[in-house]
């Protein structure tokens, strides 16, 4: 199988890995200000429509922290992905199978929660090969 990925193209997953890794981690640091933001001490100005809709909406602190779960739980899980693409004994079919699955969710994602179902296939894969 190690011939299905040569150098080249494993450099390719690597650069494509890492960079669903930052955007996740953008995503994370937003839903990280967000929370602060729920759960700061300030009291919003009137003028500021952010601040207002996070207050009015109910549950909006139970979702940011669902989001912020799911979205930790996907960048842990891209650093095992990263780490396996950068090992050259491994076998990276299974990896980048689930890679490609992550990358394109991201790509159409209208809501966090849609992460769950490519980071749990991700992580099943990655487990199933460690056996």
């Amino acid at each position: 199988m190690a011939a299905a990925f040569p150098p080249g193209e494993r450099v390719e997953l690597v650069a494509r890995a890492v960079l669903l890794r930052a955007g996740l981690a953008r995503f994370h640091e937003e839903r990280r200000a967000n929370w602060d933001r729920l759960t700061g001490d300030r009291r919003p100005a009137v003028d500021d429509p952010d601040a207002v809709t996070l207050n009015t909406q109910p549950g909006a602190r139970t979702q940011n922290a669902d989001d912020l779960r799911t979205l930790g739980d996907a960048l842990r899980l891209m650093d095992r992905v990263i780490d396996l693409l950068e090992s050259p004994a491994e076998d990276i079919a299974v990896v980048a199978f689930g890679l490609e699955q992550l990358q394109s969710r991201v790509i159409e994602l209208e809501e966090y929660a849609d992460l769950k179902e490519p980071v749990g296939l991700l992580r099943e894969l990655i487990e199933s090969r460690d056996v």
